[in-house]
């Protein structure tokens, strides 16, 4: 391509020289002659200007490619990193409430009220408070989060982090559902096997013993899987909606978090009040109490959601999906050292490794381009 524009250029240039040398017939050239050589060494020149700014953008486009593709792994060790903080969270929020007995819409008020403040800075610098308040889904949406993030905070009080993890997990099922349903989009390839091997598997993590057949889990169990089922549910209709609000409406994730938190804290807020907390075991937090919630607030609320926003923006959403099932592999490792809560049957680690080589899968084929 460049020797085919060198050629062109060469026309060009040998073309503007035979235009400007004076005719052997004429003699000297008059006034007429001179605008129209002008005119035409000018029409060349801005010709040749936009041939080098269209040259330089194509240079420019394509070392940004490049340097994108040269630093995957970075970004993918970020991925895994917000992945992994999520993962963490339902052990947090275990530890925090049952441990350390914080009341648990004070945690619900403390954790998001930091995400609150620093989004409201960020959407205050940025002058797009009135642009994105005036958005119609809005208040669905606000709705939506509030009963998703209470939920997703009592589940682990009730049982534990692991089981709430893997209900979690099944949100991209739901998701695919209501798209079918909502949005008459077809089922996602291999949906339906994907979901039978994943219901197989947090089945197997239930069980005790299979012979003879006994289920490891207590009344106060099946409340926190409800409440876990709950969350993922509404969880799931908050991603449809999330796609809905990006793909209608110029928003970016972190300018969107003030106002799915600042509900979420004037709520945690008035539940508080009303179910007459008692704060005091804030003041009696021991070292390892004031860690988690440093952690919780600032590594998991504010900077896990960051993470998840920028690793998104550099490799995609289908990529960055793919990863998803890690999350199940932090819990369980987090519960086994924070909470000492472990998988104690052979049974339940099948069930485990099922989920995350299906959920893998799954979401690896989703990602991948359609042939056509």
């Amino acid at each position: 391509m460049k020797s085919k524009q060198s050629d062109l250029d060469l026309v060009r240039l040998e073309d503007l020289s035979g235009r400007s040398e004076p005719s052997n017939q004429r003699g000297n050239l008059n006034l007429h002659d001179l605008e129209n050589s002008s005119g035409n060494e000018s029409q060349e020149d801005d010709l040749d200007g936009r041939l080098i700014s269209l040259a330089a953008q194509e240079l420019t486009i394509e070392i940004a490619h490049e340097e994108k593709k040269s630093f995957p792994f970075r970004w993918l060790l970020l991925a895994l990193l917000g992945h992994a903080g999520w993962g963490l969270y339902p052990v947090l929020a275990r530890y925090l409430q049952n441990v350390c007995q914080v009341p648990s819409m004070s945690l619900l008020l403390t954790g998001n009220g930091v995400v609150a403040l620093l989004s409201f800075c960020i959407l205050v610098y940025r002058g797009r408070f009135f642009a994105i308040i005036r958005m119609r889904m809005l208040p669905v949406m606000v709705l939506v989060t509030i009963i998703r993030v209470v939920t997703n905070l009592l589940s682990p009080k009730f049982t534990m982090a692991v089981y709430v993890q893997a209900i979690t997990l099944m949100s991209p099922f739901v998701v695919a559902a209501l798209n079918m349903f909502a949005l008459k989009e077809k089922l996602p390839p291999y949906t339906i096997p994907a979901l039978v091997s994943c219901t197989c598997g947090a089945t197997l993590m239930l069980l005790h013993s299979l012979y003879p057949l006994e289920v490891s889990l207590s009344i106060v169990d099946v409340e926190g899987l409800i409440l876990a089922s709950v969350s993922a549910c509404f969880l799931a209709i908050y991603m449809v909606m999330v796609k809905k609000i990006f793909t209608d409406f110029p928003v970016k994730g972190e300018e969107l978090l003030f106002f799915l938190t600042a509900p979420v804290v004037a709520v945690a807020a008035f539940g508080s009040i009303m179910l007459r907390e008692d704060w005091t075991p804030w003041l009696s937090l021991s070292d390892e109490g004031w860690v988690a919630w440093i952690i919780f607030a600032f590594g998991i609320l504010l900077f896990g959601n960051l993470l998840q926003v920028l690793s998104i923006n550099a490799l995609g959403a289908p990529m960055v999906s793919t990863l998803i099932a890690s999350r199940l592999v932090s819990t369980m490792i987090f519960s086994a050292l924070v909470m000492d809560e472990t998988l104690s049957d052979l049974l339940q680690f099948i069930g485990a490794v099922l989920i995350l080589i299906t959920i893998t899968l799954y979401m690896w084929f989703q990602g991948r381009p359609i042939k056509k």
